[in-house]
Parts: structure tokens; C-alpha cells; sequence
């Protein structure tokens, strides 16, 4: 088997990584945006459902994905909300898809 050929130059280049280099990236990480809270999520649905009137579940995903919010936990908390009872979950034959609406008051 050939051996490998040298670069130009005759010097090889390698980077040098310190064991301790992940220390020095923890300040630009902690400079990202914190992830939203469950609780902040569900609020913010509410809040968007409760502003339109009736959603389709495309237009609430298309919502969350220009928040930033991940899609699991986009459809956890959704689907906390109609267990709760907070809103409604219907099918809508005309649009053929899924639609939201606040739950009528008991």
C-alpha cells in the first residue's frame, strides 16, 4: 500500500484541540435563545387560537415553526390543550383538515 504523500511545503498541518477548548464555547452557547416552556407554549397557542377564531392545524404549524418552536413540543402542548378541554378539535370537510377553535364554556 503507497504511503501517504506530504503537502506542499513539506510541513503538515494539524490542529492542536485542548481537552479543556469546550469550556471557552460555553459563553457563546449560552448567548442562544433559552428553549420555551411548556407552559409559555401553551399560553401562546391559546393566545394565537383565541386571536383567529378557528385555525387549521397547517396554519398553527406554520405559527409555531416561525416561533421556533420544536414540533414535538408544539403538538404536546396542542394536544394538552383538547385534553383540558381548553379548545376544540374538529374536522372540517370543505378544507379537509383539522381545525381548532377555543371549547364552549361549560
Amino acid at each position: 500500500m503507497p504511503k501517504r504523500q506530504r503537502r506542499e511545503g513539506g510541513e503538515q498541518h494539524r490542529e492542536i484541540a485542548d481537552l479543556t477548548s469546550f469550556f471557552e464555547r460555553r459563553g457563546e452557547e449560552e448567548a442562544k435563545p433559552q428553549p420555551y416552556l411548556r407552559e409559555d407554549i401553551e399560553a401562546a397557542i391559546l393566545s394565537f387560537v383565541r386571536s383567529r377564531g378557528t385555525v387549521t392545524r397547517s396554519e398553527l404549524y406554520e405559527w409555531s415553526k416561525k416561533r421556533g418552536i420544536k414540533p414535538a413540543d408544539f403538538y404536546r402542548c396542542l394536544t394538552s390543550l383538547v385534553s383540558k378541554g381548553v379548545i376544540e378539535r374538529k374536522f372540517d370537510t370543505q378544507r379537509e383538515e383539522y381545525v381548532f377553535s377555543l371549547a364552549p364554556r361549560k
